[in-house]
């Protein structure tokens, strides 16, 4: 299960240069530059890059399609005008 406290911390972490990277198997959030931070392997890097969920950036997010997308999963009609 997808810890939403861990993807929002890692939301929070992301910005213009440098990538953050959500990892499911481990729950653990790291930055696009873990490699010049921790000591890890080109092997263990490149695993732990194909394992993991590349966060998006404030730019990538769309709020209202986000609404719009949330509405169409309703099925009760009243509500969903009212939406």
């Amino acid at each position: 299960m997808v810890n939403l406290e861990k993807v929002i911390e890692g939301l929070e972490m992301v910005d213009d240069i440098i990538d953050c990277y959500y990892n499911p198997e481990t729950d653990e959030i790291f930055l696009s530059n873990i490699g010049e931070v921790e000591d890890l392997s080109e092997d263990e890097i490149d695993e732990l890059f194909e394992k993991s969920i590349i966060l998006p950036t404030q730019y990538e997010i769309n709020e209202y399609q986000i609404m719009v997308d949330f509405i169409d999963t309703i099925n009760n009609l009243e509500i969903k005008n009212n939406l």
